[in-house]
């Protein structure tokens, strides 16, 4: 399966903002307690906001996106 590189280059974006901006969701992406499209949404929907507003952001929403679907996390 070939991979499209826009999608690819939106993914290391994606990565690269979590990995500085989001560490708490981060953890969560990798203590398997949110997914990648949870996660992405945050990411995307965040993009505007600089370094600090995202760490800040970050705290906000952790332990409250489990369950939530894409749809509720954007809204």
């Amino acid at each position: 399966m070939e991979s499209h590189p826009l999608w690819a280059s939106r993914r290391l974006v994606t990565a690269a903002r979590l990995a500085s901006c989001f560490p708490l969701l981060l953890a969560d992406l990798t203590g398997g307690e949110l997914d990648y499209h949870r996660v992405g949404v945050v990411v995307r929907e965040a993009e505007l906001l600089d370094e600090e507003q995202a760490l800040v952001l970050d705290a906000v929403l952790t332990g409250r996106l489990a369950g939530l679907t894409t749809t509720q996390i954007t809204a």
